[in-house]
């Protein structure tokens, strides 16, 4: 086995439970949702949950990051981030109520915060930067290969459990997640013993971080205010088909299968592929602009099944491209000593984006329209895309020494 696929694949492994684990589940928020507010108010509410469980945890990671480039030993964080994740995923199956809903999807996702920063600085601590792009595009497919068989699951168990024993039987995989870190994984002692721990400190480090990655984080983050949450793109779906209730729990799920099997089939394959041509090129085509046609096709007023299986695969290999090469790229700027902080950041930027994303696109859904909604996607995907190449032209020296 190569080395680098040793030292990252039992990350991967971890990543492929926990996401199985959590994809058990989130192809039923959306009826769980209706059930407290009605369907009409589903975009809204979704657009409010995504919108705060995923930024909500923003400013956790970059002190989670900060803090991880003073231990020794990263482990104890991830470990602790993949705990939370299982428990407060499996809880939102058994919340009284919206916000109840909102509640645990926001502490799972805080467990994302605490180990994500520790956990990719540690990959791009273990292995060689010729490696990058296939190491992060491993960790992100076996990720989303977990995230193909939860839903999968979830769909096998739907005639024989209710919706609360799924939710339970999701700790299941969650539990096997920590395990994997704790024995598939090793971790990479630094010396930060002469390191403080202050808030003069993280501003002094953030200080540090390079010009080139800072300008990179503000273009990526302009996307990210178009990136809307995948719960959205579910019940857009659902209204494109015209599902009721009982049609829509396993046609969702069919769909959200070919969403992940194309993420998947994508990470590993985009991030191989950008060791050897140019990251930045790869994200800013077939991330923001894959992205764009994607916002493009949910403007359709009806759509057949197949058409909706095309919308979700183009949008799994777009999400392939983003979530891989992101990581890829900051492992390029990034200096060993600050690198956890970095991840933080470009993860915190992300939250933020949103944050604002799904709650303005939900809200231009819900009160304008769906044109409306995706036209502003559009616009600021087509953005990004060109800042990309401009980002390109003009700092390559920079970047990559050229």
């Amino acid at each position: 086995m190569y080395s680098w696929v040793k030292k990252v694949f039992g990350f991967g492994v971890a990543s492929f439970f926990s996401d199985f684990s959590h994809e058990m589940t989130v192809s039923l928020i959306p009826i769980l949702v209706a059930q407290f507010v009605g369907a009409a108010q589903v975009p809204l509410f979704l657009g409010i949950i995504s919108s705060i469980s995923d930024a909500g945890a923003s400013f956790l990671r970059i002190f989670a990051g900060f803090l991880s480039d003073r231990w020794a030993h990263k482990k104890p964080l991830i470990i602790l981030g993949y705990g939370m994740s299982a428990v407060f995923s499996m809880l939102v199956g058994f919340a009284h109520s919206v916000w109840g809903i909102l509640t645990f999807r926001l502490l799972s996702f805080t467990g994302s915060g605490v180990r994500e920063p520790s956990r990719d600085a540690l990959i791009a601590t273990s292995v060689e930067p010729q490696y990058y792009g296939r190491a992060f595009g491993l960790q992100r497919a076996m990720d989303t290969l977990g995230a193909l068989c939860g839903p999968l699951v979830t769909a096998a168990c739907i005639p024989f459990f209710s919706m609360k024993e799924v939710f339970l039987l999701s700790l299941i995989p969650g539990i096997l997640a920590v395990v994997a870190i704790v024995f598939l994984t090793t971790d990479v002692p630094t010396l930060t013993a002469t390191r403080s721990v202050s808030l003069a400190a993280l501003r002094t480090d953030i200080m540090r971080l390079p010009t080139s990655f800072l300008l990179f984080v503000g273009i990526v983050f302009i996307f990210d205010l178009s990136w809307f949450n995948k719960l959205l793109l579910l019940s857009r779906a659902q209204e494109l088909l015209m599902l009721d209730a009982t049609a829509a729990m396993q046609i969702l799920v069919a769909l959200y299968a070919f969403f992940n099997a194309a993420r998947a089939g994508g990470e590993f394959t985009i991030g191989l592929l950008s060791d050897y041509v140019h990251r930045i090129l790869l994200l800013a085509f077939l991330g923001c602009g894959l992205f764009a046609l994607v916002a493009f096709l949910l403007m359709a007023p009806q759509a057949s099944f197949a058409y909706c299986a095309l919308v979700f695969v183009l949008a799994g290999i777009s999400a392939a491209a983003l979530t891989t090469l992101k990581k890829a790229c900051a492992a390029d700027m990034l200096p060993s000593d600050v690198r956890g902080l970095g991840y933080g950041v470009l993860q915190a930027s992300e939250g933020v984006g949103s944050l604002i994303s799904s709650a303005v696109v939900g809200f231009l859904w819900t009160h304008y329209s769906v044109v409306v909604s995706f036209s502003y996607v559009i616009i600021l995907s087509t953005l990004a895309m060109f800042l990309l190449l401009f980002f390109r032209m003009t700092m390559r020296n920079l970047l990559y020494n050229v």
